[in-house]
């Protein structure tokens, strides 16, 4: 067999090593243990939570983390719409500089016109030779001189569009937050070796474990726990404090790597020939 046979892509199929090392189409990456954020890591250090807060869908971040991203989120927002103000202050005034100059040509036509006689036509043909004597002649766009470019005019206003209007919890899942008073403090009961697990039932709390927190406390139990004491009752069995079903919320975690919970398989979609 010649050397030539063993490149790639001189098969007569395309195997599975040419396949991925292709830069573009669909990529596919088997996700492992190791890029699973645990269940009590903050969403945007990817640090365990310190001081943590929860959103009401859930979502762990650290207090002073997810504070500086409201804070942000409110600035460019109102960036955002100070720019917008602007752009459409800036039509108003164009669009009326514009219906004054057309006034003002309509006005000059309209006494030129009457000004204008027949026995005044041969003094306007000399008053208009000599008022083009010594002008200079317009500069005719050009497209291959920069400061010559004809500019291109958009059909309507040039108003940049406010795509975000509201905060957002920015976790894997984004949704609206309000305002920060929807934040509820979280609070994870440690063992003796420094771990988190249920107060209840002392069942240590990992990524494979269900578990729900209580808005009205910030206890984390385990869902069995949740579902057999605290929805039957109505209060938290750790410090007797009243609690709804609703105000039980589930903390979602992204599995263990295994098939059978959590997403194990990232996708990628690249374009072809884009660089």
């Amino acid at each position: 067999m010649p050397r030539h046979s063993k490149n790639n892509t001189a098969s007569a199929v395309f195997t599975y090593a040419e396949r991925s090392r292709l830069s573009y189409g669909t990529q596919k990456q088997r996700l492992g243990k190791d890029s699973k954020r645990n269940f009590d890591d903050c969403f945007q250090c990817l640090q365990t939570a310190v001081d943590p807060m929860s959103c009401p869908e859930g979502h762990i971040c650290c207090k002073e983390c997810i504070y500086v991203s409201i804070l942000t989120q409110k600035k460019e927002i109102q960036a955002h719409a100070k720019l917008v103000a602007q752009a459409r202050t800036k039509e108003e005034e164009k669009a009326g500089a514009e219906q004054e100059q057309k006034a003002q040509n309509q006005l000059a036509q309209a006494q030129a016109a009457i000004s204008v006689t027949g026995n005044d036509s041969d003094a306007m043909v000399s008053d208009s030779s000599a008022a083009g004597v010594g002008t200079k002649r317009p500069d005719l766009p050009s497209f291959w001189i920069p400061s010559l470019a004809p500019s291109v005019e958009k059909d309507g206003p040039d108003v940049p569009e406010q795509t975000k209007k509201e905060v957002m919890c920015l976790s894997n899942s984004p949704h609206p937050l309000i305002s920060a008073k929807k934040l509820f403090p979280v609070k994870f009961t440690k063992d003796k070796t420094k771990k988190s697990m249920c107060p209840s039932c002392k069942k240590q709390l990992t990524n494979g474990v269900k578990m729900s927190v209580l808005k009205t406390c910030g206890h984390v139990l385990c869902g069995t726990c949740a579902s057999q004491f605290v929805k039957s009752s109505g209060r938290c069995n750790v410090c007797d404090t009243k609690c709804r079903a609703k105000e039980i919320v589930p903390l979602p975690t992204e599995g263990t790597g295994f098939s059978s919970a959590g997403p194990v398989e990232a996708k990628r979609y690249d374009h072809a020939f884009q660089g």
